[in-house]
């Protein structure tokens, strides 16, 4: 766990340091916002004081440093990647905003030249202790002769991890904790956490692309937004250390980055949502997770765009049609001819169409839709015909109708959530897993009393009078 805390809801009163051309100091203001961490820098814009050229510099000509260091009551905190973010000019003092990419606990100036470039970074996720089941804590209870409890033995301590190698990066999930004296009585927090390193600094950028890549896995896996919370660099350099340089505590460093800091607020994960996992990393392991970072980049067209409509909460229908379709004809391309396309071809120079895109993409899982469709090639005409409806204007008058959607996004949702589990989770396991997802599809078709004829067209499931 990281040191530094920072309340990011107040406004900070300091000063700042290490702007350029000496040590001149200025008073500012740190606040956050969406994008990440704001300084206001109050100078005179008028006057022939020289003690405001540099400052002055930066907002009128947009010179602006690229580290500072913010000093408040007790903390001392490094900003990295400084952007110009406006000016407003007054008759006696004027008002600069300055945004900072990255914000670093302690005075990290040192390493400006760098860019902050580190070895190591920490990340925190929602669900991610679910999703590992790792533990700190084991527990054993010490019973006298009659059989009472008398004793209860805690050991704490990190012995679970799983490492693979993505990249350049060692990526690592593994255990950590800390003791939380805020309250009476002996108390320990514990998490999973994702951690990546390489051999040499690199930008936290760089880190933070290796760790959305598990965060994109965990979102498809779920189905639903798993935000980051917080990131702590964990590097030789940048650990605390006494005057005489001794390092004093291998607390990570804390990062609040602009990337990922509106994501801070977002409310928790709701548990109901850890039912509806079609792999955690029991069933997944490191080879698993080789095999995401190794094939990332081939199906990066299927999750980017799912990994987008799953964390969008209350996206619309016709979206998530849209985006959950793109993702079913890269898929499709991906995946290659199976046996019975031809069902869905068209004539022409290229026969493939959407709804063999579609149809490659059910046949690849050992899924049935059989109690709600007639076959894979009826379900592919439907996705296909709503996805074109909703999309070309000159496809039909009007939306399709909103139950149909429904489904179809249901059905969409459910073919790519599994496809992407394909990648990591062993076949068999995935069998097991996929009616957790396509459960909840076959109940709306059931109480839509809807169902899929060969045709591709929705049709009732109550007889005909």
């Amino acid at each position: 766990m990281a040191d530094d805390p920072l309340d990011t809801q107040a406004t900070h009163l300091g000063m700042i340091f290490g702007g350029g051309g000496g040590s001149e100091a200025a008073p500012a203001t740190l606040t956050f916002d969406g994008q990440g961490a704001r300084l206001t820098v109050p100078y005179l814009h008028f006057g022939a004081d020289e003690r405001f050229d540099v400052i002055r510099g930066w907002f009128v000509h947009q010179m602006t440093p690229t580290c500072l260091v913010f000093v408040t009551a007790g903390h001392q905190f490094t900003l990295f990647g400084i952007r110009w973010a406006g000016y407003r000019e007054n008759g006696n003092v004027s008002l600069g905003t300055l945004s900072a990419h990255h914000l670093v606990g302690g005075d990290q100036s040192a390493y400006a030249q760098d860019g902050l470039a580190v070895t190591g970074l920490q990340s925190h996720m929602d669900a991610l202790q679910h999703w590992t089941a790792f533990t700190a804590a084991t527990y054993e209870s010490i019973a006298d002769e009659h059989g009472f409890v008398e004793r209860l033995e805690a050991v704490v301590e990190t012995t679970e991890d799983v490492t693979w190698t993505q990249g350049d990066a060692a990526m690592r999930l593994t255990s950590t904790w800390q003791t939380d004296n805020s309250q009476p009585g002996f108390h320990v927090n514990e998490w999973a956490v994702l951690q990546s390193t390489f051999a040499s600094p690199r930008p936290v950028d760089d880190h933070m692309h290796e760790h959305e890549k598990i965060r994109r896995l965990l979102v498809i896996l779920y189905g639903a937004n798993i935000p980051f919370r917080r990131h702590e660099i964990q590097d030789e350099r940048y650990y605390p250390r006494t005057g005489d340089g001794h390092v004093y505590s291998r607390s990570g460093r804390s990062l609040y980055s602009s990337r990922t800091f509106r994501e801070r607020s977002r409310p928790p994960v709701e548990k109901v949502t850890f039912q509806k996992c079609v792999g955690r990393l029991a069933s997944i392991g490191s080879e698993g997770l080789g095999r995401w970072g190794s094939e990332f980049e081939t199906w990066k067209r299927v999750i980017h765009p799912a990994a987008a409509i799953f964390g969008r909460e209350r996206a619309m229908l016709e979206d998530r049609v849209i985006s959950l379709s793109m993702c079913l004809e890269a898929a499709g391309q991906i995946l290659g001819q199976k046996d019975g396309e031809e069902a869905t071809y068209k004539t022409g120079r290229r026969p493939e169409t959407m709804a063999t895109y579609v149809y490659r993409c059910l046949s690849s899982l050992d899924v049935g839709w059989s109690d709600v469709a007639e076959s894979n090639v009826g379900i592919a005409r439907a996705v296909a015909n709503n996805y074109r409806q909703i999309k070309h204007y000159d496809a039909s008058d009007d939306f399709p109708a909103g139950e149909e959607t429904f489904l179809v996004s249901q059905v969409a949702a459910a073919t790519v959530r599994l496809l992407v589990a394909n990648i990591v989770v062993p076949r068999g396991d995935l069998a097991q897993n996929w009616q957790s997802v396509v459960g909840d599809a076959l109940q709306w078709f059931k109480s839509h009393e809807l169902r899929i004829d060969a045709s591709g067209a929705f049709v009732p499931t109550w007889p005909s009078k």
